[in-house]
């Protein structure tokens, strides 16, 4: 009866070792996809946590005309150059022709073909 327990000792110890052994093998082929779980894992939760740092709002300095409102005058022999500062439009007299060339055309709110946004873009000097 000594030696069927020593059998049975065996036994159970070799049963023991290949269900340790199987343990181990399942674990073992578990890792690589639990690691690559745990990354992906850390890697929501550091996107979802992350905050951008508040950034300070750049203050723009507005570059702006701040002398008279008058018009400005240049010329010479042949030309005479007029811009309304407030407006900042402009005439161009050709002095030996009399023929005079605008930076926008006149009487654009008068006219009752254009629609009211070719109006605005008529009256501006740059588009």
């Amino acid at each position: 009866m000594a030696k069927a327990d020593e059998k049975n000792k065996k036994v159970l110890t070799e049963a023991q070792r290949e269900r340790r052994k199987a343990v181990m093998d399942t674990l073992r082929s578990m890792i690589f996809p639990l690691v690559l779980i745990l990354i992906i894992a850390v890697g929501i939760v550091v996107v979802v946590n992350y905050q951008n740092a508040p950034e300070e709002e750049e203050i723009i300095p507005v570059h702006a005309f701040a002398g008279e409102e008058s018009s400005y005058v240049l010329e010479n022999d042949d030309l005479k150059l007029t811009m309304d500062a407030a407006t900042t439009q402009f005439e161009l007299l050709v002095k030996s022709t009399g023929k005079v060339w605008r930076s926008n055309p006149e009487g654009i709110d008068s006219d009752a073909l254009a629609l009211a946004d070719e109006k605005k873009r008529l009256n501006a000097t740059l588009l």
